[in-house]
């Protein structure tokens, strides 16, 4: 592409941007994660967790990346529509939280992602919005499952239809779990259809996965 092309485009999108109908985008808010909800990964990026099989063989995981906290946007209203490079929207600045585990070869095992999400209303003051994780796995290039849990809630309570709607209701918290002669406080389980699943507590974050009803990668106490 030349220069003079370059410059007829630019002049193009100039002009367009210049005849705009919608205002600016709207900052409704700002919400940063709060500490109740950071208290639910306690993962800082630098250990290993090693995890054992029903076998007896060691599983060591770690994050090549580290933790990622960035910030981001969460539109909550889309405020004008009038073409191509012409809209604007409402949302509230937010933060999110994000980690990933490998293994030895490299490939992902699990993924977390904590961030503040919204159930939306008409009327803006009633907008209900919450903190939760979500969390995924794949063992053995096989799916285990997720985890879904609201962290915190910011503004306003969520409804049951909502938390039907994606999925919270699937995690339960089952309380104190013996796996391989350890005992885990507090923990959350989401068991697939197939049989499958997560185990995990705000103090140790994963403590098992749960590849069939005889098999198990159980968190190795260190």
């Amino acid at each position: 592409m030349n220069l003079k092309t370059v410059f007829l485009l630019l002049t193009v999108l100039l002009l367009l941007n210049s005849c705009t109908e919608c205002e600016d985008n709207v900052l409704a808010g700002e919400f940063k994660l709060s500490e109740t909800s950071l208290d639910f990964v306690p993962y800082t990026g630098s250990e290993i967790l090693t995890f054992v099989d029903d076998e007896g063989n060691e599983h060591a995981l770690n994050s090549e990346k580290g933790k990622v906290l960035e910030s981001t946007r969460m539109i909550v209203r889309e405020l004008c529509d009038a073409g191509f490079l012409d809209k604007s929207e409402m949302f509230f600045n937010i933060e999110r939280e994000q980690i990933a585990y490998l293994d030895e070869t490299g490939r992902q095992i699990f993924y977390t992602d904590l961030l503040t999400a919204f159930e939306d209303d008409e009327n803006l003051d009633s907008i209900a919005i919450y903190d939760q994780l979500y969390l995924t796995a794949n063992v053995d290039s096989s799916y285990i499952g997720e985890i879904r849990i609201i962290t915190d809630v910011r503004q306003n309570e969520v409804s049951d239809i909502h938390k039907e709607n994606f999925r919270f209701n699937e995690t339960r918290l089952i309380g104190d779990t013996t796996l391989y002669e350890q005992t885990f406080t507090e923990v959350f389980v989401n068991i697939t259809n197939e049989g499958k699943g997560i185990y995990y507590n705000k103090e140790k974050g994963i403590v098992a996965f749960k590849l069939s009803e005889e098999k198990f990668w159980v968190l190795k106490n260190e």
